[in-house]
């Protein structure tokens, strides 16, 4: 199977931060707030387009923080400016003092680890109240920034970092067939009645990462549709085949069968005079048909996984190699049982 793509993005309700891109993941931060509340009271405040921290002040609600990303000229994936803003205003000194460090440094995931491994806080100059935050990697314990006034060490403002779970790849099945997310799935119908039909029940296998501090939940959907299909539609023997999937049918139960009888005994071809009904065809009649494929491609399938942080979909496209024709022998049985020689 190749590759899968994913597209990564982000919830503009829990928008968070994204992660290192690992296999075909997203991850997030979160921010949380605690203020101690002595004068002057040192406020972080961030504005962010969707794709930014989020903020959880507490009661006072002295203090916000949220991330604004940073140009594009930063190497790192993940880079973000806080702001810190003096109350009150008209302070004389409005220096501040920014620093990082592990919320549990003996925790079995930070334990002799060094935090700047996995997420720096640099102030744009000497203390400046705005400061660059990346994140280098994804991280399994919580990671506390602190802005301390220099004018009065007991100012400050402290925002944990949480690192959420993400999906790191997605696999997907009907039976026997492995869908190529991102590409192209080949098929061969079967046409006998009796046959063994291809495919079975969807089955979505999601991978998510190990690392985090935030465990997400993983809903899924799988659906049919004919997305930049108008002008290809599946055709035999020049005749365009009516009677295919509904757009947009929700598959996620019901699963895929490319066979007799969940398909080719269903469609029809539009007749000038009378439709033709592969349902009345013989078997030897639908294998013609199909030894005859002007146009293979029958519909896309695409998958979408939905979680609190990080989203996935991506799709496929089905089209149709051929046929088989696997009836077996059920019995066997002679004219007469018995003979007189």
């Amino acid at each position: 199977m190749d590759k899968t793509k994913i597209k990564k993005i982000a919830k503009s309700a829990t928008a968070g931060f994204l992660s290192a891109l690992i296999g075909y993941g997203v991850g997030y931060y979160v921010a949380k707030t605690n203020t101690q509340q002595v004068e002057p009271v040192t406020q972080i405040d961030c504005n962010t387009d969707s794709g930014g921290m989020v903020c959880s002040p507490e009661s006072s609600g002295v203090m916000k923080l949220m991330a604004t990303p940073l140009s594009a000229t930063y190497s790192a994936d993940d880079s973000y400016l806080l702001t810190a803003t003096i109350t009150p205003a008209s302070a004389v000194n409005q220096e501040v003092d920014w620093t990082i460090a592990w919320q549990n440094s003996s925790s079995t995931f930070a334990s002799g680890k060094t935090v700047t491994d996995y997420v720096t806080i640099t102030p744009t100059s000497d203390g400046a109240l705005t400061a660059n935050l990346i994140c280098k990697q994804a991280f399994g314990e919580k990671i506390v920034v602190t802005c301390t006034s220099r004018d009065n060490s007991d100012a400050k403002a402290t925002c944990t970092l949480d690192y959420s779970q993400k999906i790191e790849s997605v696999a997907l099945k009907f039976g026997g067939i492995t869908a190529n997310l991102g590409g192209t799935t080949q098929i061969k119908y079967e046409v006998n009645p009796n046959g063994v039909a291809p495919g079975g029940a969807t089955e979505v296998t999601v991978t998510k990462s190990s690392v985090y501090t935030i465990e997400d939940n993983f809903t899924y959907s799988v659906k049919v549709n004919y997305t930049g299909l108008s002008d290809s539609h599946f055709a035999l023997k020049g005749s365009t085949i009516t009677g295919m999937p509904d757009g947009n049918k929700d598959i996620t139960n019901d699963g895929l069968y490319f066979d007799y009888a969940h398909d080719v005994s269903t469609w029809f071809i539009v007749g000038r005079v009378n439709d033709i009904l592969f349902k009345n065809l013989s078997t030897a009649e639908i294998i013609e048909y199909f030894s005859d494929i002007t146009v293979n491609t029958l519909f896309n399938v695409a998958v979408e996984v939905n979680g609190n942080y990080s989203n996935y979909s991506a799709q496929t496209l089905f089209t149709c190699a051929g046929y088989t024709n696997t009836a077996s022998v059920v019995s066997v049985a002679l004219g007469d049982s018995s003979l007189v020689l």
